[in-house]
C-alpha cells in the first residue's frame, strides 16, 4: 500500500508546483517584462506554461497509477491472504471517485484466527448502494497479509 500513498503525494507535490508556477508568472508578468530566462533561452511566460503542464500531466497520471496500484494490491491480498474477520471503527472519504463511487479509508480492528488483534487501514473502492452498510460497528470479513499487516476487504457480513 505504500506504492499509492507516494504517487498521491506526487501528484500532490505536482498539483502545487504548476499552481506556484503559473500564479507566480502571472504575478511576476505584472512588475517585470518577458524577458528570457538565461539558462534556456525561453521567455518565462512559455517556461511557467511548460512547467504547469508537465506538472499536470505528472498529477494526472499519479492520480491514475495510484487507483490503479491500490486495486492491483487489493486484488493480490484478496487471493492471497489470510482471512480474518475486522470490526469497522471509522470510515472517511479519500476524496477519489471512480464513475461516481467513493474510494473510502477504512479503519479496522482485524481479529485474525491467531494472535492478538491489530488495527489497520484498507482503502477500498466503495459501490455508492453499499456506503451505508460499511459504518463504525460493522463487521467484515478481510484478508491480511501477516508480515505487513495490510488489509483488503472480502464482503460485508
Amino acid at each position: 500500500m505504500k506504492w499509492p500513498k507516494l504517487l498521491r503525494t506526487l501528484a500532490t507535490i505536482s498539483l502545487i508546483v504548476g499552481s506556484v508556477s503559473l500564479f507566480g508568472n502571472i504575478i511576476l508578468s505584472i512588475f517585470l517584462d518577458d524577458r528570457p530566462v538565461p539558462v534556456l533561452q525561453l521567455p518565462r511566460t512559455e517556461l511557467a506554461l511548460i512547467i504547469a503542464t508537465v506538472s499536470f500531466v505528472v498529477m494526472l497520471a499519479s492520480l491514475v497509477g495510484s487507483v490503479i496500484l491500490g486495486k492491483a494490491e487489493n486484488e493480490s491480498l484478496r487471493r492471497s491472504g489470510l482471512a480474518a474477520t475486522a470490526k469497522v471503527l471509522g470510515v472517511d472519504d479519500t476524496g477519489i471517485t471512480i464513475n461516481k463511487n467513493p474510494v473510502a479509508r477504512i479503519k479496522l480492528e482485524v481479529y485474525p484466527p491467531s494472535g492478538p488483534p491489530f488495527a489497520a487501514v484498507a482503502e477500498e473502492l466503495i459501490s455508492r448502494l453499499e456506503v451505508g452498510s460499511i459504518s463504525p460497528g460493522v463487521e467484515v470479513t478481510v484478508r491480511y497479509n501477516p508480515t505487513t499487516r495490510e488489509v483488503a476487504l472480502e464482503r460485508v457480513k
